[in-house]
């Protein structure tokens, strides 16, 4: 898709792509059942310091079946993205006023053929972005955590009470 006439003719798509789509984020999944629903919405905005400026708007949710850092089992998580991107040509630097425009996140794409890219790998950078780097249960224990309950401190102390008398 070309990003740019998108943008620029306003251009909207909703859907789903299967889990088993996002090649790069397999290796972060338990498994690649289920989909990601999207919504891309093209605009141009008002007048910018170097004018008109094309923009994106990506929602993303699902579920995502990761896997818990703490007790290696099955945790979902909820996926809930909004983004606003504005596009830049990938070939000019930005003004640091725009930089600083907490609102927005910056997408260098080429212009012409060289800019197009599939929704897709769109959708799955925004994913990519929003994971966490440690997703766990709110409340689990470490593997194995029952078997290694750890003695009183002072038991081996009790054991040799009496043992050492002068």
């Amino acid at each position: 898709m070309d990003l740019w006439r998108f943008a620029r003719e306003g251009g909207c798509l909703e859907g789903s792509i299967p889990l088993s789509a996002f090649l790069r984020l397999e290796d972060s999944l338990l498994h690649t059942e289920g989909e990601i629903f999207f919504r891309a919405q093209g605009e141009i905005t008002g007048m910018q310091s170097s004018g008109k400026q094309a923009r994106l708007s990506v929602s993303v949710s699902g579920e995502l079946p990761l896997v818990c850092q703490r007790c290696l089992s099955l945790v979902c998580v909820t996926l809930r993205i909004e983004s606003r991107l504005a596009l830049v040509d990938e070939k000019n630097a930005l003004a640091k006023e725009e930089m600083e425009d907490e609102t927005l996140d910056f997408l260098p794409v080429a212009h012409g053929k060289e800019g197009h890219r599939s929704l897709e790998e769109l959708v799955e950078d925004e994913i990519l972005l929003a994971l966490p780097s440690a997703p766990r249960h709110d409340e689990c224990a470490l593997p194995g955590a029952k078997e290694m309950e750890a003695p009183h401190p002072f038991a081996a102390l009790a054991a040799c009470k009496g043992r050492f008398t002068d």
